[in-house]
């Protein structure tokens, strides 16, 4: 979808994907971008996925790593309050993330089902040698 800030009306003006079975193909127009992620359940039980470049510390803060970039993945189905979840929601006129303790007066754009920071190689010359990699 894009990176942060976005606008509510940036969120809301992703289409709705329709897979063309049987290989799952995705036809779509304009300025979209596309992004393979594994077939995780989570995932897969998606109604309506979006992704969000972000980085990791708007969310609550990991005493391990410093903070980089993730891909926020979002239902826009999903627009149920519970105090288990973050979600997406018009900040001002920006997208933001936050958990809620109580139902919020203010509406939910979408539930965040997943954030994925990107792979760490930690030896990049270790994956040019291909008897390193089929090991």
């Amino acid at each position: 979808m894009g990176k942060l800030p976005l606008t509510p009306q940036d969120f809301k003006a992703v289409p709705l994907v329709e897979e063309i079975e049987p290989f799952r193909i995705v036809k779509f127009a304009g300025e979209q971008a596309w992004v393979a992620l594994p077939g995780w359940q989570v995932l897969l039980g998606a109604e309506d996925p979006v992704v969000i470049l972000a980085t990791s510390d708007r969310f609550p803060s990991q005493t391990h790593t410093q903070p980089g970039p993730v891909l926020v993945v979002i239902d826009r189905s999903q627009r149920e309050w519970n105090d288990f979840s973050y979600f997406v929601v018009d900040k001002g006129g920006e997208l933001d993330f936050q958990w809620f303790e109580t139902e919020p007066e203010i509406p939910i754009l979408g539930k965040i089902i997943i954030i994925v920071r990107p792979r760490k190689i930690l030896d990049e010359e270790v994956t040019k040698d291909s008897w390193q990699i089929d090991e």
